[in-house]
């Protein structure tokens, strides 16, 4: 019997189609694409860094560093921009472009950044990165915890109580404010037991509340003000030992602070 020295074009063309089906088969995503040179390959994140350690002890001076690793398979080179985003409750502290790094290999990047003056309280973190084309590859989310108190009672304190003889608010002589809740701008409704502020018309313009120690007023708040304090008309004040004000809360229910509010605060 001989065999025929001659292959069919057609037979060559089905075992092509089936070898490349087979290949493509075992491909998905980004690194289909990859491999078949369509695109660049994502940007991955991983390996995320908190220090001081998550949960921290709040001190007054404080440095903190959040690392994270992007990986590019097309190489360090095409990695673009590296964003990391920082909020608390109620605030955004806004993004920034991390700048620092050091190199782990031709594909890898170790990206840091460091915040500082934080209050106690939960932050929420977020990393994000793109490459040379503008795709962006995982996001890489956590959140990170300040215990401790921002008030310095050492000179003395204003401590307002609940009806069961525990404190949930602290005013210090600096014009700072531990509150054992959240802050809002919301009013809500505020009962018997709350500790309540009301304007010249008796409307409610902001109250703490007795048992989570929650904070809300209806107008805005500015802190960290330093400069001497002006209150309008009407206002309800707080002052230090030599009759300086310190904190105010208006007619129109804007709390002014000299120093910071800190939510969630640890407080006994």
């Amino acid at each position: 019997m001989k065999l025929k020295k001659e292959i069919s074009l057609d037979f060559f063309i089905v075992i092509t189609l089936v070898l490349l089906i087979n290949r493509v088969s075992s491909l998905t995503g980004n690194n289909l694409a990859a491999s078949l040179g369509l695109l660049n390959s994502f940007p991955a994140l991983y390996g995320e860094i908190e220090f001081p350690s998550d949960p921290h002890t709040y001190a007054p001076i404080e440095t903190y560093q959040f690392n994270i690793t992007v990986n590019d398979m097309n190489g360090v080179n095409d990695i673009s921009k590296v964003l990391f985003e920082f909020n608390s409750s109620g605030s955004t502290l806004g993004n920034t472009t991390a700048t620092d790094y050091r190199t782990i290999n031709t594909t890898a990047r170790e990206y840091y950044t460091t915040k500082s003056n934080l209050i106690p309280g939960v932050y929420n973190w977020k990393w994000y990165a793109n490459d040379s084309s503008g795709s962006y590859g995982n996001v890489v989310s956590e959140s990170y915890t300040i215990i401790g108190n921002i008030t310095d009672c050492s000179g003395g304190c204003i401590y307002v109580t609940n009806s069961t003889g525990n404190n949930v608010t602290i005013f210090d002589l600096g014009g700072n404010v531990d509150i054992k809740g959240s802050f809002s701008t919301t009013i809500g409704s505020p009962d018997g037991n709350d500790f309540i502020v009301k304007n010249s018309g008796g409307a409610t313009v902001a109250w703490i509340d007795d048992v989570t120690g929650n904070f809300r007023i209806t107008g805005v708040k500015s802190e960290d003000q330093g400069q001497a304090c002006s209150p309008p008309a009407n206002s309800f004040v707080m002052k230090n030992s030599t009759g300086d004000c310190v904190v105010y809360v208006d007619s129109s229910g804007n709390l002014w602070l000299k120093g910071r509010l800190a939510e969630n605060a640890y407080i006994n």
